[in-house]
Order: structure tokens, then C-alpha cells, then sequence
């Protein structure tokens, strides 16, 4: 049976709602190749991404301190922000501060014809491109899976996946309405697509990221789009399927609980609906659906600011892995001094 690691997408989103081609074991004994979101930031960039941030000064909507705006009125830490899971927030990284994502993600599934057990690793650099304003980030990802036919030995396989490169500019920052950042990403085929771990093919990915930040509740809606073009897949009796182009859709939202400063409860949903070569030759649709409570600590240190996070993700759907763990760990530190304004 051949199938690559992470038959589900839910990896790029929650850093950077990323998408990846992937196979995916049907219970007709079939494997398709799929995009799916890895975030994404990366699936869970996350989304799992991107304050007035872990427990710095509350800023308004122009990034500069609360009060006179010359950084000298300081108030006491404020609620976390820039780390969602599947969701993306929609908030850019602050002028002079670098931050380091890593997600652990195992997904379990069994269908019909046997159990698989997934497990990916990513890892996302977000630095502000002189301000607030623009934002790049780059998450390279690694794979491995593991399968278990009915009646069969287990495989095992993993490699390094598709590599983002992403640029978000924010479009809005508003406490008192909306924060916006829309994102464009290049999906680059640093995949092996002979065993089913890329598109092996340039992709392209948007995703419309839009949170509204209250006094108890965060709420955020996120709406993709993904087009990879001129993609084969490998086929049942071998060789490569003829080329088709690709295209994927995700729908999420989430709202956040903040019962303490540093401490917040999550529940996020994630809807993706991606077209898929089986190792037929046929492009079919795949739909994959999630619902992921979890929990997000800070731990506030200075000059580094550490985030924690756990989350369960439960599939809704055929297509959808049956269960999984997302573990979330975010480092942000400056890397350069900010002058007495704030920038």
C-alpha cells in the first residue's frame, strides 16, 4: 500500500496554514495523492500562527506602547497572542522581535484495510521585514509514517516534506474592530513525490487570516485557497499519473477563553477540500475535517518569551484522520533595539 506520511492536513495551518501533496490510504484498498495543509503555522500555524504579545505591554492598532506612545508608560503583561494552532491569527510579528515555532503532531487512523500512525515535525522563522507591517516566514517540515495492513507486515517511511516560504502584510490592526494579515505562500517541491511526500511541482497558497481580540474571548476566521499546477502522481502498476493542476480550500475558525493571563482555552474547527490523483490516475476530491480543543501557556522571560501548547485534534469525517496529539512550543526574542518611540 503506498501512502505518505500524514494523510492529513492539518500541519501547515496552525503555523502558517501550510499545504502539501500527500497519499492517502482509501478504504477500497486505493491511495490517492492529495493536497493537504501541513502550518500550517504550519497543519496546526500554524496555524498554530502568527502581540500585544506573551505578556508585553498592551500596543494599539499602530504598534506602539499604550498611554503617551514614547514607551515609557508601562503597564502590567498582557494576554497572549501570535499562537494559534490550525487557525492562523491574524497578527504579525512586532519591529526588532524574531520568533521560532516547533509542532509535533501523531495522528492515528484505521479504516478497513488496516491502522496507520503519522507523526510530523515543523519548524517556522517569522522576522518582521523592517516593521509591523510586512512579516516573512519560512517552514521547512519532516515526515514519517507508519502502516499496518490487515494481515500484512508494517512499513515505515519518512523524509523532509515541501518547504514555505511566506509573506503576510497587515492589513488591518485594530483592537477596538479587526486585525488582518493576508498571507501568500510559495510551496517549494523540496519533497520526495515518488513516495508520495510532495507535489513535486511550485505550488501556490493565500489564506485570509481576520481575528477580533475582546477583554474574556478571541475569535478568529481564516479562508484559503491553493493551487499547484502540472502535477503527477505515482500510480499502482508504476510509473506517474499524467499531469493535472491542483486546487484546495480551507475553512476555519476558533475562539479562545483567556481565564488567566497566561494561561488559555482553545477550541478551533478546520474544513479542507482538496483534489487528489489515486494511484489510478484519477483526480477525485478529498475532505477532511477537524475539531481541536487544547490549552496555551506563556512563560515570560526577558529577553526570550516561551509559549507551550497542547491540543487534541478529532477527525470528523472518511477522510480524516481518526485522532490525534498537537504539541506547540514558540521562542521569541529581539534581535535588534528598538529606539524610545516604540519602533
Amino acid at each position: 500500500m503506498v501512502r505518505s506520511n500524514l494523510n492529513c492536513a492539518i500541519l501547515a495551518i496552525a503555523v502558517v496554514s501550510l499545504v502539501e501533496g500527500k497519499l492517502h490510504a482509501q478504504d477500497d484498498g486505493s491511495t490517492t495523492f492529495t493536497l493537504a495543509p501541513s502550518n500550517y503555522s504550519g497543519w496546526f500555524k500554524t496555524a498554530f500562527q502568527e502581540t500585544n504579545g506573551n505578556g508585553k505591554e498592551k500596543k494599539n492598532g499602530n504598534g506602539k506602547d499604550n498611554g503617551n506612545g514614547n514607551g515609557k508608560d508601562k503597564e502590567g503583561p498582557k494576554h497572549i497572542r501570535d499562537n494559534a494552532f490550525l487557525v492562523e491569527e491574524a497578527f504579525n510579528q512586532e519591529t526588532g522581535e524574531a520568533q521560532h515555532i516547533f509542532t509535533w503532531t501523531f495522528l492515528w487512523d484505521r479504516t478497513q484495510m488496516g491502522r496507520t500512525r503519522d507523526f510530523a515535525w515543523t519548524y517556522t522563522l517569522e522576522l518582521p521585514l523592517g516593521s509591523q507591517q510586512h512579516q516573512f516566514s519560512i517552514t521547512p517540515q519532516f515526515f514519517t509514517t507508519l502502516d499496518k495492513p490487515n494481515g500484512g507486515p508494517a512499513t515505515r517511511q519518512g523524509d523532509i516534506g515541501d518547504t514555505f516560504l511566506n509573506y503576510r502584510y497587515q492589513l488591518l490592526d485594530d483592537d477596538d474592530f479587526l486585525w488582518c494579515a493576508p498571507r501568500v505562500s510559495l510551496i517549494l517541491p523540496t519533497a520526495d513525490r515518488r513516495v508520495g511526500l510532495g507535489n513535486g511541482q511550485l505550488g501556490y497558497q493565500f489564506n485570509l487570516p481576520v481575528s477580533r481580540y475582546g477583554e474574556d474571548f478571541d475569535f478568529h476566521f481564516n479562508a484559503g485557497y491553493t493551487y499547484v499546477p502540472g502535477v503527477s502522481a505515482p500510480l499502482a502498476a508504476g510509473g506517474f499519473s499524467d499531469r493535472f493542476n491542483l486546487t484546495g480550500y480551507n475553512l476555519g475558525a476558533s475562539v479562545f477563553w483567556k481565564p488567566q493571563t497566561y494561561l488559555h482555552f482553545f477550541v478551533e474547527t478546520l474544513a479542507l477540500r482538496n483534489e487528489a490523483i489515486d494511484d489510478q490516475g484519477v483526480r477525485n476530491q478529498v475532505t477532511q475535517v477537524f475539531v481541536n480543543p487544547g490549552v496555551r501557556w506563556a512563560v515570560i522571560q526577558d529577553p526570550m518569551e516561551w509559549v507551550l501548547g497542547i491540543s487534541m485534534p478529532v477527525g470528523l469525517t472518511r477522510d480524516t484522520p481518526d485522532i490525534g496529539v498537537f504539541v506547540y512550543m514558540s521562542i521569541e526574542h529581539g534581535f535588534r533595539k528598538k529606539n524610545g518611540n516604540g519602533d
